[in-house]
Formats: C-alpha cells, structure tokens, sequence
C-alpha cells in the first residue's frame, strides 16, 4: 500500500475453568498507575516472549499488547501461586488496582484524539461468560473500569458453535471486517466458562510518503540458499537509523510524527 499501512491484531484466551475473585490493592492501597507502568510491562514481555517464539520457523507476527491485556483481565481473577507466577511471567511489577488502572490509563492514552492526530488507533476488550455462571461483581466492575470489557452471556455449554460464531463476528467488526474466523471450529467446547477478546485497528500514513512509480522487483532472500523476486517500495531520505552487530533499526513515522 502506497499511503497506509494497517496493521491488525487480535488475541483470544478460552478458558475451562476459571476463578473470578476481586482484585487486591497493593500493600499501598489502590492508586492510579501511570500507562507507563503498563507499557514497562508489556514492553518486558514482548521480549521475553519473543525469545522464545522466535525459536520457531517461517515468519513471526504478533501483538504482544493483545496478549498482555488480555491476560492481564484474566489475572484480576487469579489469587496464590497462580497470581505469582502470573506476576512473574508477565512482568507485572505493579499489583491490584495500581496495575489495572496502569493498563486504563495506556488504553485511554492510545484512543485519546486519534481523530485530530491523522491516523486511526481503536483498541477493544470483551468477556463472553456462560450465562448463569455467575461471576462476582467485583471481578466485572473492575474489567468494565478499566479495559472496558462488558461482559456479554454465552451459552457454551448447549450452543457452543452459535457463541463461537458470535465472537468471532465481534472481532471481525472491530477490526473492519480484516480478522475473519479468529477461533476455529473446535477451540471452544462445551466446558468453555470465559472468553477474553482484545482487538487492536491502526491504520495511518506515512508521514513521507512512498512513490508509487519507485516500486520494482528485486531479490528477496527468504533463506540463506533461497530467495525470490518480490516488489519493493524505494525511497531516498533521511530517517533516524541504528545498526548493531546483529540488528539494524530504521524509524518510518507516520504523520503527525507521534508514531
């Protein structure tokens, strides 16, 4: 694409068995966390986890906010030893409502003005809880406070197919019809108690935009003994830049210079 890029993402966690319990405050009471806390914490993760996907072969994409907010919802439910380890696996150096409003505040940060801004940016959280379940109320106010999270009843249990296709449809409206059938047939059972959706939509300009005319074919190496002639955008400019023995970097801002 010439002018755009979009970039999409959407997570899904599915879980069997759950334990909504309120969250705790922290041992210095609830307080409002900066959205710094949060993306200290995703930033952390999204390393640490790609460390490990990386491992794996053919290309790697994903989004590592989806994944961390969406377990982040699915922590507010945890206490003990899964709490813990929770806490250590997802860098979460806050606790209780510190680190949910931490999570708040960095969704509200990322809509904020997006239309003067000159690019689109939507983030989206839902629960699908099987109705009659019966969750506490402490667990729903604080995902609806903070990650905006409503929880809408499923019947897993007898219509296991209907809520599967209604999710899906839910992510595929946030995301502008691009993420179609996200969970496949299958995945969910009849034993499925809660389902945490996040979606992200961003779609902006490039700040210094590509000619189309300079587009052409040249080698692509998908492999050290493989490569392929694909079509490339070429522009000459000056852009901030770092290389590294093992890495180089290349900042593309999009318009308004914010990202």
């Amino acid at each position: 694409m010439r002018n755009a890029v979009v970039r999409l993402f959407a997570a899904v966690l599915a879980l069997a068995v759950t334990a909504c319990l309120p969250a705790a405050a922290g041992p210095e009471g609830p307080a409002e966390a900066p959205a710094g806390t949060a993306a200290e914490s995703v930033n952390e993760f999204a390393l640490d986890l790609y460390a490990r996907l990386r491992e794996e072969d053919g290309n790697l994409f994903f989004s590592p906010h989806s994944i961390s907010t969406a377990l982040a919802m699915t922590y507010a439910g945890a206490r003990g030893e899964t709490a813990r380890q929770m806490e250590q696996v997802l860098s979460f150096h806050a606790a209780g409502e510190r680190l949910h409003s931490g999570f708040g505040d960095l969704q509200r940060s990322l809509a904020a003005g997006k239309d003067e801004k000159g690019y689109e940016l939507s983030v989206a959280n839902a629960l699908w809880g099987q109705e009659g379940f019966g969750f506490l109320k402490e667990f729903l106010e604080l995902t609806g406070k903070h990650y905006g999270a409503g929880l809408r009843e499923m019947d897993f249990a007898t219509a296991t197919e209907d809520a599967r296709r209604t999710i899906n449809a839910w992510v595929e409206e946030k995301t502008r019809d691009r993420i179609k059938d996200l969970i496949k047939p299958g995945v969910l059972n009849s034993m499925t108690r809660l389902v945490l959706t996040n979606a992200i939509y961003f779609k902006g300009d490039w700040a210094r935009q590509f000619d189309e005319k300079a587009t052409r074919d040249v080698p692509f190496w998908v492999a050290q003994e493989k490569k392929a002639d694909v079509p490339m955008m070429f522009q000459r400019a000056r852009f901030k830049y770092s290389e590294m023995d093992s890495l180089q970097c290349l900042e593309l801002p999009y318009v308004g210079e914010e990202l």
